[in-house]
């Protein structure tokens, strides 16, 4: 059995409309969109530009409250769109789509007329669906008045005409007048492009459901009941008293029983890890917590003063509290790691309890658990592995995106480039408190797989240079590929510096090709691979010269002349003199230019021009060799002595 779908999401803001909108249209990042869709895959059915066709349809006074549009999501249950095997997302009948558009579309005309605004088709997620723009305009007065179009009587009544027009198609409307609540686009979303296997509840779930929030999986798990495995044997029952039945309430009680049963699971499972997680996560130190979430000491051996991304932070160790802080920019206190994580990421309390997991061992967490429930919490902690809580949240916010844009752009980054940089997930926006970083993830090794997740972030304020970048998570590489395009060319270069923003410096740098990096800047480089090692260890070290090695690429050190940049370039010439790998260095030009950084050489070139700094780095290198004569002159005068 198929069942329409249709779910209505209001938007209050321009803003919101043009994050909608970049989301339609695939101008930002969409995760669970194929990164490779074929050129169909969008397809915009009504209004291509739908900001435009919202602001030309609103009238000209209006609340400054009022609803400017609903966004609507309109689909159907995987087994319509492929129904000889509904699990396998991403997979549709092209005939059967085809027929649900028309009829979804035309239904639209008819009950919006003038107020759809604009209408898209999504074809390279889980399951097809179209999403639509409506101005909730009173026919009569003309007014924005968005409570009475899309009020709860409407909304049932869109529900019931929606399904109407699906009939012919074999898609019926649910169960009407039941206990479901109607959910937000943005959250029925997931549910439409889930998998109909009934998801697993991740720690965080459970953690929320313990102290009484209901999270989106258990939402997606009671909302899949008709279709998942849990509930199955169930549901086939039901199903076939529905048959034999011609008592409506008796049918409707069947399907209620059904889901029901999903929902005790969920429960059961939630009531088996109340209180154990929370309880050993109480007992961390903050002073173990605060270096994974970018804080150093202020002193060496103190743990009262922190300096981290989310400005200063005192603890009262001194006093004798060593689980209370305090944050002098957010002017914000509080006690022990949840409220500490809460503080410097900005999460609530599920979001802090899942991402605390991570320090919980399983021994201790097994140890505190019932005795009837130690398989249960050997089973949660492999969860927690297999799914842990994100390191760091980033924004999702539309204009904190635009802002990290526009510090890339200030250190002389290109507007396209930056932008590609973001669409690839190599850069992102972190907020913390008040103040906004630069986020590059960390990866374990040569990042290839699209699905790998970080195992930890650098976070970096490009508007102060001298601030040193601080690390989220584990250690890992920061890391990406330039192709020159060079008809014949064949040579790979590796490229190791310190930090992100000083490898986007090098890149600039080179491309150039005035002379500046002139082992960068040869006709036979093909690739040139650029790589952030300031937060790596032995490991890694090992793993990047065997991959060097194995695509037989030549090596460039780039680093810093600073104690902590030399302290990441010695291991890895060490390591590359072990496995015979070719190397050079290209730290002297900072030192002939008297510059700290290679992301201070690309801002005085910018400045002053490449032509101009070449002179002077020209005359650098000639006053260098004239030294080097006169030193040899006077070793040789003395040796004839």
């Amino acid at each position: 059995m198929s069942f329409a779908i249709l779910r209505f999401e209001k938007i209050k803001s321009l803003s919101d409309l043009k994050g909608m909108t970049s989301h339609w249209d695939r101008s930002r990042l969409t995760p669970n969109a194929d990164p490779k869709p074929h050129p169909e895959a969008v397809q915009f059915l009504h209004g291509q530009d739908p900001v435009a066709e919202v602001e030309r349809r609103l009238p000209e006074k209006r609340r400054k409250d009022a609803v400017l549009c609903m966004e609507g999501l309109l689909s159907a249950s995987p087994e319509y769109f492929r129904p000889d095997n509904p699990s396998q997302a991403g997979v549709y009948d092209p005939k059967r789509t085809e027929a649900w558009v028309k009829a979804s579309m035309a239904w639209l005309r008819k009950e919006f007329g003038d107020r759809l605004a604009s209408a898209v088709l999504h074809l390279d997620e889980a399951t097809p669906h179209i999403q639509v723009a409506i101005v909730p305009l009173d026919r009569t007065t003309g007014r924005l008045d968005a409570k009475t179009q899309f009020g709860r009587a409407e909304l049932r009544r869109f529900q019931t005409d929606y399904a109407k027009a699906l009939k012919p198609l074999g898609i019926r409307r649910g169960v009407e007048g039941s206990q479901a609540k109607h959910q937000d686009v943005q959250r029925y979303y997931g549910l439409v492009n889930a998998a109909q296997e009934p998801p697993e509840l991740s720690l965080r779930d459970k953690a929320a459901l313990t102290v009484g929030r209901t999270t989106e999986t258990v939402e997606q798990l009671l909302a899949q009941a008709a279709d998942s495995r849990m509930v199955r044997d169930e549901l086939e029952k039901a199903q076939s008293r529905l048959r034999a039945s011609e008592d409506r309430a008796n049918r409707e009680q069947d399907l209620r029983l059904a889901a029901e049963t999903a929902r005790d699971v969920a429960l059961d499972q939630a009531k088996q890890a109340k209180g154990t997680l929370a309880s050993q996560v109480r007992e961390l130190p903050l002073a173990q917590i605060l270096p994974f979430l970018g804080y150093s000491r202020r002193h060496k051996d103190q743990d009262s003063e922190w300096i981290g991304p989310a400005g200063p932070l005192t603890t009262e160790v001194a006093k004798g509290k060593p689980n209370k802080f305090f944050l002098q920019d957010a002017g914000q206190g509080g006690r022990g790691a949840i409220d500490l994580v809460k503080a410097v990421m900005g999460v609530d309390y599920a979001g802090a309890l899942g991402w605390l997991a991570r320090f919980v061992t399983e021994d201790a967490l097994v140890a505190d658990a019932a005795a009837e429930a130690t398989a249960s919490a050997r089973e949660l902690m492999d969860k927690v592995r297999t799914a842990p809580e994100p390191v760091l949240m980033l924004s999702p916010d539309a204009a904190d995106r635009a802002q990290v844009l526009q510090k890339l752009e200030a250190v002389g980054l290109e507007p396209t480039e930056a932008s590609k940089l973001q669409g690839l997930g190599l850069v992102g926006a972190a907020r913390f408190g008040q103040r906004l970083h630069v986020a590059f993830p960390l990866f374990q090794d040569h990042h290839t797989d699209p699905n790998e997740q970080p195992v930890g972030y650098v976070v970096e304020d490009l508007s102060q240079p001298q601030a040193r970048p601080r690390r989220f998570g584990a250690p890992g590489i920061w890391r990406f590929t330039h192709r020159s395009g060079y008809e014949g060319a064949d040579r790979l270069v590796h490229v190791f510096t310190s930090t992100p923003s000083e490898a986007l410096a090098l890149w600039n740098i080179a491309r150039l090709e005035q002379g500046f990096l002139p082992q960068l800047e040869q006709d036979n480089i093909q690739r040139t691979v650029y790589v952030a090692t300031g937060w790596t260890g032995q490991e890694h070290h090992t793993r990047l010269m065997t991959r060097a090695k194995a695509d037989q690429a030549s090596l460039v050190l780039a680093y810093r002349d600073d104690d902590w940049s030399r302290a990441h370039r010695q291991p890895l010439a060490q390591e590359a003199q072990k496995q015979a790998i070719p190397t050079a260095s290209v730290t002297g030009v900072l030192s002939l230019l008297t510059l700290q950084s290679f992301a201070q050489l690309w801002l005085a070139i910018l400045r002053e021009g490449a032509e101009r700094l070449l002179e002077r780095l020209t005359a650098a290198r000639e006053a260098r060799r004239k030294r080097q004569q006169e030193i040899e002159a006077a070793k040789r005068g003395q040796g004839r002595g």
